[in-house]
């Protein structure tokens, strides 16, 4: 089975192209999503927030290095693949950005098939995986929708499910995120676009006096990626000793 929402994007002007690696890859039991230019590709990322992007990096427009930029700063553990026929000008760059992949066009479909399945072997991979240790930290949800705050408090409050020993606060609003950056000095923020319907929220952690060790954003609600965002609060904190 597909990790979490199991939702591959294909991104290339090559409509021939997307059409067969849509094909195949919905027989594997993944949903496709597809885009023949950068700007659509943002807008379904933001939207549908997939598991994984396979992207081309020569398209008019919004070519896939900045697509790329885009991702790794706004979209946490959104995996990237790039598949493109100008591999020579552009893998250093992309791999300083951060890739999962690098495929040069003409693209083995086993080779992809194969690299798929190794991401989706390492993120499934329990989250007890580490150990005896979990990952200590205070987290300010930034969330609009009552429902997710439940979900989310319910989730991070199980040490078991979450391999974290965390303390939770939640905001809704800019005042609220302001007073609890300065009351509760959180580790994480962790901020939902979409809910809180307000791009200034980035901007109001990461320029505060208060700014925390890392803050994370997603552009859709995240009721089936918890898991997702415990694995990248547990990879930081290890990073940066803040493990018991």
């Amino acid at each position: 089975m597909p990790p979490y929402n199991g939702k591959i994007l294909v991104v290339d002007d090559e409509k021939d192209f997307v059409s067969a690696i849509e094909n195949y890859f919905v027989e594997e039991g993944y949903e496709m999503l597809k885009a023949y230019n950068g700007a659509d590709a943002l807008k379904i990322i933001s939207e549908k927030q997939p598991w994984l992007v396979l992207l081309d990096i020569k398209m008019p427009g919004i070519d896939g290095i900045e697509v790329l930029k885009r991702v790794r700063k706004q979209f946490i553990g959104t995996k990237v693949i790039v598949i493109t026929a100008y591999d020579e000008d552009n893998r250093k760059t992309v791999e300083d950005i951060g890739v999962e992949g690098f495929l040069s066009k003409p693209c083995g479909i086993g080779m992809l098939e194969d690299k798929i399945k190794e991401l989706v072997k390492n993120q499934c991979k329990d989250l007890t995986a580490h150990g005896s240790k979990k990952a200590k930290a205070k987290l300010l949800f930034i969330e609009g929708d009552s429902k997710l705050k439940t979900s989310l408090n319910e989730f991070f409050s199980d040490s078991d499910k979450c391999a974290g020993d965390y303390t939770l606060a939640f905001a809704d609003t800019p005042q609220a995120a302001e007073e609890q950056l300065k009351s509760f000095r959180p580790d994480f923020a962790l901020i939902n676009y979409t809910t809180t319907k307000n791009s200034n929220y980035l901007t109001l952690v990461m320029k505060s006096q208060y700014k925390p060790l890392e803050t994370m954003g997603w552009g859709l609600d995240i009721a089936n990626h918890h898991e997702r965002i415990a694995t990248k609060i547990f990879e930081i904190c290890e990073k940066h000793n803040l493990l018991v």
